[in-house]
Order: C-alpha cells, then sequence, then structure tokens
C-alpha cells in the first residue's frame, strides 16, 4: 500500500513509509522503506521507525526533546490564542524544512566549501497573518497563514550575537548552543517568525539536518536563483501572499490554514543519481 502523505523518516536510520513521492522524486528516496513510523511521545517532534533507532537516537535528541517541551509548556502561559499559533508556526516550520534544503546549500555556498555548515546558519524570516472569520462571546474563528519574507546566509557569530541579544538577560552560552543544536555534521537552518503574533522565545525554530547520508557531491549544487525558486517550490509568489485553500477543519481558536501553502512532497535521504 502507498502512503499518499508527506514524506517523512526515521531521525536514526533515515527510513520512511513508501509514499507516491518516492516514484516522483526516485533520485531522492534512498529506498529504505519501513511499514510504520513512531512518534516520540515526549515531543511528539521526531519519527523512529522501531523503539532500538529511537534509543540509539536519545542521547543526541534528548536536549532538544526537552527544550521543545518546555517552549510547548511556555506557550500554553499565553493563552489558547498563542498556544495555537505556536503549535501552527512549528508544523509550517516542520513541513517547509524539505523545501530549504537545496536554497540552504546554495545560500550557505556549500559548493566552494562543504565544512562551511560548521561556521554558517540559513536564516529564514516567516510572517504570520490571522484573519477574523467572526467572533462570539467566547469564540474568535479565523484563518492563519504563513509566508516566507526573507531568506539568507548568516555567520554563526552573527547567529549568536542575535540570538543573545533576542534572549536579553537569560542568555547564556548553552542557551544558544542548544537553540543552533551545535554539533559537527549539521546544516542549520533557523525559521524566525517577525510578525509579533509569537513572544520570544517562541518566535523562534530551528532545523537542524544531518549530512552524513548526504551523497559525495550533494553539497555542489548552485543555483544563484535559489529564493525565487524556494517560492516557486512552495506556492508563493513572488511579490503577493499565497491564497491558502481550506484543507483542514476548524480548531477551538483559529484554524490552522497553515499546512496548504507547502506542497506534501518532502525528499527522503537523498542519493546519487
Amino acid at each position: 500500500m502507498v502512503n499518499k502523505t508527506r514524506c517523512e523518516q526515521c531521525e536514526n536510520c533515515f527510513s520512511h513509509v513508501e509514499n507516491e513521492f518516492c516514484t516522483k522524486a526516485s533520485k531522492n528516496c534512498n529506498k529504505r522503506h519501513t511499514p510504520l513510523l513512531l512518534t516520540c511521545a515526549k515531543c511528539k517532534e521526531v519519527r523512529y521507525c522501531s523503539r532500538k533507532c529511537q534509543k540509539e537516537q536519545w542521547k543526541e535528541h534528548k536536549s532538544a526533546c526537552m527544550s521543545h517541551i518546555g517552549l510547548v509548556n511556555a506557550s500554553k502561559l499565553f493563552g489558547p490564542r498563542v498556544e495555537h499559533a505556536f503549535k501552527s508556526f512549528c508544523k509550517f516550520s516542520q513541513t517547509l524544512s524539505g523545501h530549504l534544503e537545496i536554497p540552504a546549500i546554495s545560500a550557505l555556498e556549500l559548493h566552494k566549501d562543504k565544512r562551511r555548515i560548521n561556521t554558517h546558519v540559513f536564516f529564514v524570516k516567516i510572517r504570520g497573518k490571522e484573519t477574523i472569520i467572526y467572533q462570539k462571546k467566547n469564540m474568535t474563528r479565523g484563518v492563519l497563514t504563513f509566508t516566507i519574507e526573507s531568506a539568507e546566509c548568516k555567520t554563526m557569530e552573527e547567529m549568536h550575537q542575535f540570538l543573545d541579544w533576542r534572549a536579553g538577560p537569560f542568555a547564556t552560552p548553552a542557551i544558544t548552543e542548544s537553540t543552533l543544536a551545535h554539533r559537527p555534521g549539521l546544516l542549520r537552518m533557523f525559521v524566525l517568525e517577525v510578525s509579533g503574533m509569537l513572544p520570544i522565545p517562541l518566535d523562534g525554530y530551528t532545523l537542524p539536518t544531518d549530512i552524513s547520508n548526504w551523497p559525495a557531491n550533494y553539497h555542489k549544487r548552485h543555483d544563484p536563483n535559489w529564493f525565487e525558486a524556494l517560492l516557486a517550490s512552495i506556492g508563493q509568489p513572488r511579490r503577493a501572499p499565497p491564497v491558502a485553500p481550506i484543507e483542514r477543519g476548524v480548531s477551538s481558536v483559529f484554524e490552522d490554514f497553515n499546512g496548504p501553502l507547502i506542497p506534501p512532497a518532502r525528499p527522503s535521504s537523498p542519493v546519487d543519481d
């Protein structure tokens, strides 16, 4: 049975449930198929094909897992509206991640030196917009959409300065390192929501990508028009906000309409042609 949902993979061995995009993007399919993916019960952010893989990766995942749980709990303190906006922001960032990898390779100019992943970060700014449909005494219903506003390459030093400024008096080297998921061998992509609907630190989301499964020349890809290609890949016009078709049901506070902005195809681990 071929799954038609967006491709997600095991964080440890990169296995994934076979789906229709394995055929459409066959050169990006690693052929490691599993009948089922399990979700981390604590953070509900990452997937594993088995308990064995989860245990093997727990030491690496533990810090990010605890950090995300802390952010989720913090979002609840700001009320249901912020809590829902944060969940939508996280979901949008996760869905966007599959479309950021190739632009990040170009923006960081990895074709010049692959080691730049250890000294640079792909920094993406997105803007959320709430549109009220109707209001009642105890209920507000509307739509929440996100669009990409800008994307650029930042040095690790610049990101440290920005994150320290963002954290204010609570800034510590440990918090900054944790935010950037700093360790060798990771392509780091940081998404920042700039509309102000989310308070600090809920407005930032780190998307680290392990490059250990990249083919030898995968980082050689370079597109000088990578930003335009990124917007085209998610169906966002260059200078106009995208129109999000109604796809999901109404939530308790706001409808989650951010999903349809991104096609459901996320390539699995890349392999050579």
